[in-house]
C-alpha cells in the first residue's frame, strides 16, 4: 500500500517504463485512471443482509426490487452467482 496516490503513480509509472514507452498519451490515459482509482475512496453502497431463512423467492423478489431502482438491470446469470456465493440454493 503507498503512503499516497502521487507515490502510487510515481511507482506504476516508473514499472511501467521499464517494460513500455511512456507516450504522452498513455501518460495522460494513468493520470485519467489513477484519478478514477483514487475517487473510489469516497464511493458508498447499501448492503442488505438476509437471513439464513428467506426462501429462494423472496430473495428474488428484493433482488428484483432493488435493481430495479439502479441504472443498469442485471443480467439472471448475477442473481444466481449471488444466491450461489451466498450459500442458497438456485434450484
Amino acid at each position: 500500500m503507498y503512503a499516497s496516490p502521487l507515490k502510487a503513480r510515481k511507482a506504476f509509472r516508473e514499472r511501467y517504463a521499464t517494460t513500455h514507452e511512456l507516450t504522452e498519451e498513455i501518460d495522460e490515459r494513468i493520470e485519467e485512471v489513477f484519478a478514477k482509482l483514487h475517487g473510489l475512496k469516497d464511493f458508498t453502497f447499501t448492503v442488505v443482509e438476509l437471513q439464513p431463512t428467506v426462501d429462494r423467492e423472496k430473495v428474488a423478489e428484493i433482488f428484483v426490487r432493488i435493481n430495479s431502482e439502479a441504472s443498469t438491470s442485471p443480467k439472471r446469470t448475477s442473481f444466481s452467482l449471488g444466491l450461489v456465493s451466498s450459500g442458497r440454493r438456485t434450484r
